[in-house]
């Protein structure tokens, strides 16, 4: 069966991969070059078994809008929903404690920083609104059970931006900020050592603390015991930044070893990627679209 573009785009989207180009042999190459950061050849592989399972590209689109609108409209219809939807947010408004700003520049090379956001931020804070409105459902994958057991859907990112992106991201957000400022930021302020951090930056569901070294080596909380106390599910991480070269491109280095690019553009990720490698660029490398046309850098972007 043939794998399409529009096929490949969804697949890119499901898993927010940095592929631009899905023409071959440029997509193959991408995917088994990614294979060690996001498992990306693996990935593909199950989405091509799920497509072929549900009888090509037609039907597979078929079940995916299925999954997304009956969630919408189950949402849509609770009591609890139409409550949250015109309900007066004032009792939310919080003074800003913390506001945001690009943790991704020149001057935080080689500093240490804990991000805290909140899981699944969308689910959790309708569920801590009313839990009635996600059916009492403990996570967002015991939502989605009820109405597929394709574990492809599970993993898929942009299913569950576009089921949440229906149902008042607006208030959802304010939900967010809500949580983020008058829970998560006091209380890690209690948690951490105040002496030794300063708030770096906060979004609608996330706040990053910039750490000393000793501070950072030193961090016994888990998100485990901060999600206890707070109440509220969430991710904690552990990084240290460093920019790629000269360039406004940066790498999340994490305690365990891994690393996350940020700030990274789709068309200089693979040069980038083999920069922060240390491994020799290819042809399609140096690949990328302009004007709907397929061409290839002369220069590479690191000397």
């Amino acid at each position: 069966m043939e794998m399409t573009s529009s096929l490949k785009k969804r697949f890119v989207k499901d898993h927010k991969l940095p592929i631009a180009i899905f023409k071959e042999p440029y997509f193959s190459y991408y995917l088994d070059i990614y294979e060690d950061l996001f498992k990306s050849q693996t990935l593909y592989n199950e989405f091509v078994s799920v497509v072929l399972k549900f009888g090509g590209e037609s039907g597979f689109f078929e079940e995916s809008k299925r999954i997304q609108n009956e969630i919408i409209s189950d949402i849509g219809e609770t009591h609890a929903y139409l409550d949250f939807i015109s309900c007066d947010m004032a009792e939310f408004k919080t003074d800003t404690l913390v506001s945001e700003g690009n943790l991704y520049n020149a001057n935080n090379h080689n500093k240490f920083f804990v991000s805290i956001d909140l899981k699944q931020a969308n689910f959790n804070v309708l569920k801590s609104y009313n839990s009635d409105i996600v059916f009492n459902c403990e996570d967002y994958e015991e939502l989605l059970s009820k109405y597929t057991l394709e574990d492809y859907f599970f993993k898929s990112k942009h299913v569950r931006q576009i089921i949440f992106g229906h149902l008042n991201p607006k208030r959802q957000r304010r939900l967010q900020k809500f949580t983020i400022q008058s829970k998560i930021i006091p209380i890690a302020l209690d948690l951490i050592s105040s002496d030794l951090t300063q708030y770096k930056t906060a979004s609608d569901d996330e706040v990053v603390i910039e750490l000393d070294e000793t501070s950072y080596n030193n961090l016994g909380i888990t998100f485990d015991e901060l999600s206890t106390v707070t109440g509220v599910p969430v991710n904690l991480e552990k990084f240290k930044i460093k920019q790629l070269g000269d360039k406004p491109f940066f790498v999340k280095e994490f305690e365990d070893g891994t690393y996350a690019f940020k700030a990274v553009p789709a068309n200089y990720f693979a040069e980038c990627y083999k920069y922060y490698l240390k491994k020799p660029l290819t042809e399609c490398d140096l690949c990328t679209y302009i004007g709907g046309r397929l061409v290839n850098f002369l220069e590479p972007l690191f000397e």
